[in-house]
């Protein structure tokens, strides 16, 4: 019999040789621990022209997981760290709470992209279920860029390097971002557009300017 989050009481069947006893006139019953996962029992109770009592136990089997609905996690931003989403299961319209019916394990979520949680049942459920949720790349918008110093013409594309931090974390050109240089050959203004790789998406442009050479460094 499954667990249901009710007590369970199964149909007893009590006889006399072939004679079919009757519930209340003949007997009573009373059950114990009939709730919970487990062992369970009944005992009957004579009544009247019957006497003296009979124990019978039963089990009561967790309710498989895989059966639970788990509500739909929702996108969550990269951060940097793992990502541990609070989850919302029920089973039979009723909460199933981590820690006393489920353990969970989160599976590839730091970095953007497909994570998955999978819960295993404890005491009055059993088994696994796992779903996936999405982690979402962060704009680069977001991100801290050095302000670019002025630059000196040099004849030859100028290309400072960037100084591109994530809080305190410092960010890699080519593996964080790429920078894509325009107008920054000549005096005047150029742009540096900053392009999201991986955990991060999205671009941004940076101006710096470029300063014309004086005649006495001709």
């Amino acid at each position: 019999i499954p667990y249901t989050g009710e007590a369970i009481i199964p149909m007893v069947t009590v006889k006399n040789k072939n004679l079919l006893l009757t519930e209340g006139s003949d007997y009573k019953l009373e059950y114990q621990d009939n709730v919970n996962a487990g062992t369970a029992s009944v005992t009957v109770t004579g009544l009247n022209s019957f006497s003296g009592t009979r124990t019978v136990e039963f089990e009561i089997l967790p309710r498989t997981v895989e059966n639970a609905e788990i509500d739909q996690i929702a996108p969550k931003g990269y951060t940097g760290a793992e990502i541990k989403p609070l989850l919302t299961v029920n089973s039979l319209n009723k909460t199933v709470k981590a820690d006393r019916d489920y353990t969970a394990v989160y599976q590839a979520n730091t970095n953007a992209g497909t994570a998955s949680v999978t819960i295993t049942g404890t005491g009055n459920y059993a088994e696994s279920k796992t779903v996936s949720f999405t982690i979402l790349p962060k704009s680069v918008k977001e991100i801290k860029i050095d302000k670019i110093q002025e630059q000196n013409y040099t004849g030859q594309e100028v290309k400072p390097v960037l100084a591109v931090k994530d809080g305190e974390a410092a960010l890699q050109e080519g593996q964080d971002y790429t920078v894509e240089y325009t107008s920054n050959i000549a005096a005047g203004s150029a742009n540096a557009a900053v392009t999201g790789k991986c955990n991060y998406a999205g671009t941004d442009n940076i101006r710096f300017t470029i300063l014309p050479k004086t005649l006495k460094e001709v």
